[in-house]
């Protein structure tokens, strides 16, 4: 049995659940059951079939498809809750990553379309979400959290582990659990009850996440105990190498061909045709290995390369947004401190215009000595006097 086969039949709708987990765990099964010896390349095959085997039964449980059909719903659902308990532990002392798909994955969730009705009380802060909300809130509450903070802290870096993010995802809808529970009775739609139903939701994607992180962290101990192997038989290569030399360097000299009679010579003959042949393949295998090193190592360093780039662009990327965002608070700082300086000096105007005070300099020319000044006008363009 193969996975190509195994598809296949599953396209043609050939298998039962209870068959396509049965041969599913067969492909695995034959794997280790083949590769029973203590070679390198023997363990290493096996330990990779037990864990493929190990990611095949919890993406079962988590799709509760059971081995045999008289397994109830109920003790599906129990082993599913087991399992992600195991892993929930596990995971929550694994650091997060740089970019954290998995986390990243769950936030798109929750902030999609599809789960618009019951989550967008939990999206934005409450100071922003609800204006006129009451000030007990807070001494109720003593530590608010929403949708979008976890989004900025994770962009920032500041979740050390996974189990400080999904703490934090879970407090969102705890906070509004506790100081909604006045509405745990009423009918209908209430956010005590949207945060009953999103909380449900976290916790399935949240089993999602951590049968993700725990299938890639052990996939990662497996490639490092393959590397460390390797190493190990390239050193062993290179003492069996150097054994090999030496034996040749310490070989007694030739004897001389011309005092041996006809079957001596052609043993002689033979002896000597073997050591160079050995010799040879010693040294291809030699240059083989050597390559292959070569080849991995060059390939293992510019996959390392790559990464630190992209680490650095995205912690650079990461400092540019967060500059940007230090900017904009700064500039809608201003902005409200200026509108509030505005509001004050209206509410002390006392409707009174009052004309500015002269300077020194300019006070024959003001307006108000300008204003108060007499008009003379000079006799040629006064009208002439009326006699009575």
């Amino acid at each position: 049995m193969d996975l190509r086969t195994l598809r296949e039949q599953l396209h043609a709708h050939m298998l039962t659940p209870a068959e396509f987990i049965r041969k599913g765990r067969l492909i695995f099964q034959n794997a280790v059951k083949f590769n029973c010896a203590d070679d390198p390349a023997s363990i290493q095959v096996r330990e990779m079939s037990e864990h493929l085997m190990w990611y095949f039964d919890s993406l079962c449980a988590e799709l509760q498809l059971f081995p045999t059909p008289e397994v109830s719903t109920e003790q599906g659902r129990t082993k599913r809750e087991q399992l992600r308990r195991e892993r929930t532990e596990f995971v929550a002392t694994v650091p997060v990553e740089l970019k954290a798909k998995e986390c990243q994955k769950l936030l798109r969730v929750l902030n999609s379309q599809k789960h618009d009705k019951n989550c967008w009380p939990f999206r934005k802060p409450v100071r922003m979400l609800f204006p006129g909300l009451s000030p007990d809130y807070f001494d109720i509450i003593t530590t608010p959290m929403d949708l979008s903070t976890i989004a900025e802290k994770l962009n920032e870096f500041e979740y050390k582990v996974h189990g400080e993010f999904i703490q934090d995802v879970r407090l969102t809808f705890e906070n509004a659990m506790i100081y909604n529970r006045a509405d745990k009775e009423r009918e209908g739609w209430s956010v005590y009850s949207a945060a009953v139903l999103m909380l449900a939701v976290v916790d399935d994607l949240w089993g999602d996440v951590t049968l993700e992180v725990m299938e890639k962290f052990r996939r990662r101990e497996l490639l490092r105990k393959e590397r460390m192997s390797e190493a190990k038989r390239k050193r062993a290569d290179g003492s069996e190498v150097g054994a090999t030399r030496v034996k040749l360097q310490l070989m007694p000299s030739r004897p001389n061909m011309e005092r041996m009679n006809k079957s001596e010579r052609k043993a002689e003959e033979k002896r000597r045709k073997r050591a160079r042949r050995e010799e040879e393949i010693a040294r291809s295998e030699k240059r083989r290995r050597t390559a292959v090193a070569a080849t991995d190592d060059a390939l293992r360093e510019a996959d390392l390369r790559s990464r630190r780039k992209l680490q650095k662009q995205e912690m650079a990327e990461a400092v540019h947004l967060r500059e940007q965002r230090e900017l904009r608070a700064a500039k809608e700082e201003a902005e409200r401190v200026r509108r509030a300086q505005m509001k004050l000096n209206a509410a002390a105007w006392t409707g009174v215009l009052l004309p500015a005070a002269a300077t020194t300099a300019g006070k024959a020319t003001s307006f108000w000595s300008k204003k108060r000044a007499k008009l003379h006008i000079p006799a040629t363009f006064q009208p002439p006097a009326i006699n009575a």
